[in-house]
């Protein structure tokens, strides 16, 4: 089952998630922090703005399937499902365990970031866009489904953890200013018996 907030919902104390799903249908903004707990989930059907500070704990899952996130400065959430809807602003979004990307958007001008010991898995059919922005992975990247990664507007793509192919797989070009594929880890084609390509500079040191 689930709660929907269906008007505007402004958090500034705590919101705690203790089963089932809420969603927002109807944007609004939190400065305070979320708890998620497992199996619940927080799910971001609609805009919806995220201030400085803000935490979203726990081991259950926030998901975003429409609208657009924004971030206006450092966030850091434990585990993160982008369906859809398109994540941005100028914050740095930091993903403290697992981050599932299966569509949708990152759009700049800030800094997605995969830590070590975080895994962020590029799974289905779908295209995801990384848009001026900024994907830094110390952790894992998983390739694990063929829908391409579409580069555009200058955004860059910094590898210093491991970066797998699992499948054939290309990271295209979406127009716009030149972006930068810069690898100081280990980027691997672990399967596939066809061509992966980068359609986008590959630097490699």
């Amino acid at each position: 089952g689930g709660s929907a907030f269906v008007r505007e919902f402004h958090n500034s104390g705590t919101l705690e998630i203790q089963s089932g799903t809420v969603r927002f249908d109807s944007g609004g903004s939190s400065d305070g922090d979320v708890v998620v707990a497992a199996p619940s989930v927080l799910q971001f059907a609609t805009s919806y703005t995220l201030n400085t500070g803000v935490t979203i704990t726990g081991a259950g899952i926030t998901r975003m399937t429409a609208g657009t996130l924004t971030l206006v400065g450092s966030v850091t959430v434990g585990q993160f499902e982008m369906i859809g809807g398109t994540l941005t602003g100028a914050g740095t979004f930091t993903v403290g365990n697992t981050l599932l990307w299966t569509g949708g958007s990152m759009l700049g001008p800030g800094t997605t970031s995969v830590p070590v010991g975080t895994t962020l898995t590029l799974s289905g059919g779908g295209a995801k866009f990384l848009d001026a922005r900024t994907l830094n992975n110390a952790g894992s990247v998983i390739v694990s489904g063929n829908g391409q990664l579409a580069m555009s507007n200058a955004a860059v793509l910094n590898n210093a953890g491991t970066f797998d192919w699992t499948l054939d797989h290309t990271i295209s070009n979406n127009g716009g200013a030149v972006s930068l594929i810069n690898n100081t880890g280990t980027w691997l084609k672990s399967g596939g018996t066809g061509v992966s390509a980068f359609v986008r500079e590959f630097h490699n040191s």
